[in-house]
């Protein structure tokens, strides 16, 4: 998600002219876009970027949403075909049984 999300704003060139640090806020988290965002003076470029920011966070998660029901599904098939499709009762021991076997053990 982070790898889609953070590729959009990466489309706006003025960023890379902005020092190491800042890009690097930016570039780290949406929450940090936002921060920038609010020292932007001109509110027709922070609408825009703001505007990048929103929709790459939207691909991100639109992206892990997917990525995740693909992994809900083959979890799902996995246990489908792994686990048993009729349960069985379980033998029952009596604790007299489970000594004599114990003791033939020894």
């Amino acid at each position: 998600m982070n790898r889609a999300s953070l590729g959009q704003p990466n489309q706006l060139v003025v960023l890379r002219l902005l020092p190491e640090k800042v890009y690097e806020t930016i570039s780290i988290s949406i929450e940090g876009a936002y921060q920038f965002a609010s020292f932007i003076p001109f509110p027709k470029i922070q609408k825009l970027f703001l505007g990048y920011v929103n929709e790459a966070f939207m691909t991100g998660m639109k992206e892990a949403i997917l990525a995740g029901a693909v992994t809900m599904v083959f979890a799902a098939l996995i246990s489908y075909y792994i686990l048993p499709k009729e349960l069985q009762r379980a033998k029952e021991v009596s604790f007299d049984d489970a000594a004599q076997n114990e003791a033939g053990r020894v």
